[in-house]
């Protein structure tokens, strides 16, 4: 504890000095001892100088690694209540967290569900040390909802969180469930207008089709030529037209045509997800609120 308290009054010094070198050394092997050392500096750390240290940090990879993950969410709980010039920055790195990456590759390290929650408990800490940052938190989770072309995936796992996250912010409950409904919406407009599109290529009876001549191959087989005629054979021998080349008929809109309709077809699961997941709070929600109490009787 005494060398971290030792390392700790050296980072003041750097803290005031050179805040810049701290930032590089986030990536170094110190990396586990700095960040136990900013926690105890935390006082230290001021918005108007080391706003660029603060965004190096919450950059970090952090999801990814339970050590890691603990040292910055401990971090980021004391820095708020230290100064609340950074519940901005902190609240919105920790609502990143709730998207899923576009696609799974080997690479892709998935965020254990114990970091979940872990930031969930941070997140209802940093509401509760600034009970302000609810602004902060509709304005990031809005701006960070998954675009409708991504996948179901990316969406249920992002609405799990954001009503996750309504199950103990209830000042933006009324909020963030008028924009959910907007965007289910927007995504029920879309998923008819791609209906009407497939209803009017189906209706239309003129196929479209691109013909091309084929060319001549430098390859192609040449036959041979006709054998010398005989003495005496008549020269006007009727010989048969030559042929035209192939033609190649290609129908245009078929494989589009299916694309749409698969299209169409995600994004009504992906409604069908979402809108189930919706009701299913609404629903938890109306029954653990108390009922009303009667109103008295008119004397």
């Amino acid at each position: 504890m005494a060398d971290a308290f030792e390392r700790a009054a050296l980072l003041q010094a750097d803290l005031l000095a050179d805040p810049d070198g701290i930032q590089y050394r986030l990536n170094s092997p110190e990396q586990l001892p700095l960040m136990r050392s900013l926690i105890l500096c935390t006082s230290c750390i001021k918005p108007e100088r080391h706003g660029p240290l603060v965004a190096a940090v919450l950059r970090m990879p952090w999801p990814e690694a339970e050590e890691l993950a603990s040292l910055v969410l401990e971090f980021v709980l004391a820095l708020v209540g230290a100064a609340s010039g950074f519940v901005g920055p902190c609240v919105d790195a920790l609502v990143r967290v709730f998207m899923a990456p576009e696609r799974l590759t080997p690479e892709v390290v998935p965020v254990a569900d114990s970091i979940f929650a872990r930031v969930h408990e941070t997140l209802r800490g940093v509401l509760r040390v600034c009970p302000l940052g609810t602004s902060n938190l509709f304005h990031s989770i809005k701006e960070h909802f998954p675009h409708r072309r991504l996948d179901a995936r990316c969406h249920t796992h992002y609405l799990e969180h954001t009503l996750r996250v309504l199950s103990y912010a209830h000042a933006i409950r009324p909020r963030v469930v008028h924009l959910l409904v907007e965007k289910l919406v927007d995504l029920d407009v879309q998923i008819a207008h791609m209906l009407e599109k497939l209803e009017e290529a189906a209706d239309d009876d003129e196929a479209i089709f691109e013909v091309r001549t084929a060319t001549a191959s430098p390859h192609a087989h040449t036959p041979p030529p006709p054998p010398p005629r005989p003495l005496g054979t008549p020269t006007h021998v009727h010989r048969p037209p030559p042929r035209p080349p192939p033609v190649q008929v290609d129908i245009v809109g078929g494989p589009s045509t299916q694309d749409e309709l698969d299209k169409m077809r995600l994004n009504a699961a992906k409604l069908d997800a979402m809108m189930a997941m919706l009701c299913e709070f609404v629903g938890a929600t109306c029954r653990e609120s108390p009922p009303a109490a009667p109103r008295a009787a008119a004397a």
